[in-house]
């Protein structure tokens, strides 16, 4: 019989107790046996509630336990490369929730770690290993939708709240890191490319929240097929049109656009 993966989780956020925990928990991979928050009570409360063996007061505790094999770090984006790189030089891989850094530099830091300690790490964009996703590009990859020349993309939510986490910018909030990851992301892996060269606009729409959190991008990928990336926190653009467009919750439609036809899932 194989052991089971002794994971080790980073923070206290909702998403682990709505999803991650109970997930792994009943996994027949993997079991959770250390969570760590800095403030200890919340360890404790989500250790009790989930039946893990250990909680702490800190997140570096944690990733000096021998009894963790893996580590899944769900903490606010600016703790994602940080906290990271520390489970590397502590030995552990790590599942990363995205955006695994806030900029190229970061990214570069994190590449460097990584390489120097062999070991493996994954941002966790659900979207490259769900059957409906892969379903999506294996039809663009035969060629079913013609040539793909453009995909169109929404996703967002109502969020007014300046003190949420995802709205300070100081610490990586903001509507692009947030949700416009997905779209980058997801276009990349349907068009199984990367693009050559991108174009970005910005505008400041909301000054309680700091810089600029609406954004217009278009990303050329080759001669023949383009992706254009239209995100905001509240706007939506194609081509020469424009439009506001509120989406109360997910999801959010992604829609890759053939010469013969087009498909339409949902983020």
């Amino acid at each position: 019989m194989t052991r089971k993966i002794r994971w080790g989780v980073l923070g206290c956020a909702g998403i682990a107790a709505k999803a991650v925990i109970p997930a792994i928990q009943s996994s027949r991979l993997g079991r959770v046996t250390a969570i760590a928050s800095r403030d200890p009570g919340k360890a404790t409360d989500m250790a009790a509630r989930f039946g893990i063996a250990s909680a702490y007061g800190s997140y570096e505790a944690l990733l000096a336990d021998p009894d963790v094999d893996a580590i899944y770090n769900l903490l606010p984006n600016h703790l994602h490369v940080p906290l990271t790189v520390m489970a590397f030089e502590h030995g552990k891989p790590v599942l990363c929730e995205k955006p695994i850094s806030l900029d190229a530099a970061q990214a570069m830091e994190f590449s460097a770690a990584q390489k120097a300690a062999g070991l493996p790490v994954c941002e966790a964009f659900m979207v490259r290993h769900h059957p409906q996703w892969k379903k999506a590009r294996a039809l663009v990859a035969e060629g079913r939708l013609g040539e793909v020349r453009t995909i169109q993309t929404i996703f967002s939510y109502y969020l007014d709240d300046p003190a949420n986490v995802r709205n300070q910018a100081g610490i990586g909030g903001g509507g692009m890191l947030d949700v416009g990851c997905y779209a980058v992301s997801t276009a990349r892996y349907l068009f199984g490319a990367e693009p050559l060269r991108a174009i970005v606009l910005m505008e400041r729409a909301d000054l309680r929240h700091g810089p600029p959190d609406e954004w217009t991008a278009g990303i050329s990928r080759g001669k023949a097929a383009h992706f254009y990336l239209f995100h905001a926190a509240c706007a939506h653009a194609e081509g020469d049109r424009a439009w506001n467009r509120w989406a109360p919750g997910n999801p959010d439609p992604l829609q890759p656009a053939g010469r013969q036809t087009d498909v339409a899932c949902a983020l």
